[in-house]
């Protein structure tokens, strides 16, 4: 306990020594609190072999002062930062690579030196022309690939029948999955169901009140996957799952009611009531069954045509923003 505490009271330490070495003024005693971190680095990487579980923290401590001294290096060589020269940097970086070597990692000398070139590299007019011509010649040569996309969204476009390109491309109803990560289809059924619920409540007028903003649907529910006879396990909540509604849930866990050897022909019955005001689903009878709602309009036959050279387009046009904006 007692070498544990002095442990941790060196990590306190060091933690200061890194403080006072980021408030070193450049033309003060910058070099030598630097220099200070740097053997502090070398006394923390012999520290974290006496003691495994500081690796970490002393790993992501040294890749901080690594870091800083890359940017110091870049300021100074690019005369953002007076006082400290170069060498002095470089000499730093190479007492710090005493400590890089007890995780082995690359050598905060090599890699100063490749950036600070790059950044030099960047700031020289000529490289900023050349790369900006480059990136234009490589926007260009996409520019004549999307116009090939284009001229044949154009002309199967201009094929369909004048009543194909009228055609709606029907309404898919969602449901926010299990994670709240993304959203998933209704079956085409359950999904004409609750759009023609829908379209009756908007043609009433949207009204407010519980019994006339909601409908209740019945989904099957397959609990196996296709092709799958095995034994379920019992889902640990028990009748008041939340995952009730859930094909990938139901798949794997039985609840009260339901037997333990399943195959494609068992399903479970559940009812939804769907609110159109809230945009919202609630497995009847499961408490915290409740999941938002989405009403995606999709494409029609044109549209779908024309997205792979428009998503083409908008990609290509971010692209070259984003490089230019870069150089």
């Amino acid at each position: 306990d007692k070498i544990m505490q002095q442990a941790e009271a060196y990590l306190h330490y060091h933690q200061n020594v890194l403080q006072r070495a980021a408030r070193a003024r450049p033309d003060g005693n910058f070099k030598a609190l630097w220099q200070q971190a740097a053997s502090s680095m070398v006394h923390l990487g012999t520290l974290s072999r006496q003691f495994p579980h500081f690796s970490a923290m002393v790993a992501g401590h040294l890749r901080h002062v690594v870091d800083q001294i890359l940017e110091k290096a870049k300021q100074v060589a690019l005369g953002e930062l007076a006082g400290p020269t170069l060498q002095d940097i470089e000499e730093i970086a190479v007492e710090i690579d005493l400590a890089m070597d007890m995780f082995e990692m690359s050598k905060c000398s090599e890699v100063l030196k490749v950036e600070v070139r790059q950044a030099v590299a960047e700031r020289d007019p000529e490289f900023v022309v050349k790369r900006v011509q480059q990136i234009s010649q490589q926007f260009r040569a996409q520019l004549f690939s999307l116009h090939d996309m284009g001229v044949a969204a154009l002309q199967e476009i201009q094929q369909m029948d004048p009543a194909q390109k009228e055609v709606d491309g029907g309404i898919q109803w969602q449901f926010q999955g299990r994670r709240g990560e993304h959203y998933n289809d209704f079956k085409k059924e359950s999904s004409d169901q609750v759009e023609e619920g829908y379209q009756k409540w908007v043609a009433a007028g949207k009204p407010n009140t519980v019994n006339e903003r909601r409908i209740t649907i019945a989904v099957q529910v397959p609990t196996a996957r296709r092709g799958s006879t095995r034994q379920l396990q019992d889902c640990r909540y028990g009748s008041n799952c939340r995952s009730k509604g859930d094909p990938d849930h139901c798949a794997r866990f039985k609840h009260p009611g339901e037997t333990a050897d399943t195959t494609d022909s068992t399903k479970v019955e559940n009812k939804l009531s769907i609110d159109f005001s809230l945009m919202s689903q609630l497995t009847v009878g499961v408490r915290g069954s409740l999941r938002n709602l989405h009403r995606k309009v999709l494409p029609n036959p044109p549209t779908l045509a024309a997205k792979p050279f428009l998503d083409g387009t908008l990609k290509e046009i971010g692209d070259f923003q984003l490089n230019t904006q870069q150089h």
